[in-house]
């Protein structure tokens, strides 16, 4: 597993449990607004990241029911066209302040995407990853 967490983000874990995610990244992303799936189906997309979008646009689909924006802002984040959801899952994100971040990785991801190709390469050359667990 990898540490996703505040604790060690990017951590390569043997054992345990993960940690909650990075209060400071959810504070980053504080001023977003969620989009729940009001029923399970394949999610469709209508508009892209990024774009300007009014309060009522519609975003996307579920089947024939139209996934409208509750609020007027740009589109920071979009469930995968054609991906399955269930009823409540988060299918996208609207930031009604113009001034937001809608693009971008943070310290945090970073340090997780790191980890994860370390430990692909090092798998793939066939070590078993290192743990610095016992040290801490």
């Amino acid at each position: 597993m990898i540490d996703i967490g505040a604790r060690d983000p990017g951590a390569v874990l043997r054992n345990g449990s993960i940690t909650r995610q990075d209060s400071r990244d959810e504070e980053r992303f504080a001023d977003g607004r969620m989009i729940a799936a009001p029923h399970h189906g394949l999610f469709h997309g209508a508009k892209r990241l990024g774009e300007r979008i009014a309060k009522s646009d519609i975003v996307g689909s579920i089947g024939e029911t139209a996934i409208l924006a509750p609020v007027s802002g740009r589109l920071r984040g979009l469930a995968r066209d054609g991906v399955a959801v269930a009823k409540g899952a988060d299918v996208a994100e609207i930031v009604p302040s113009p001034g937001a971040e809608v693009a971008g990785i943070s310290k945090r991801d970073r340090l997780i995407a790191r980890s994860v190709a370390f430990v692909i390469e090092m798998e793939r050359a066939g070590y078993a990853p290192i743990s610095l667990e016992s040290f801490f």
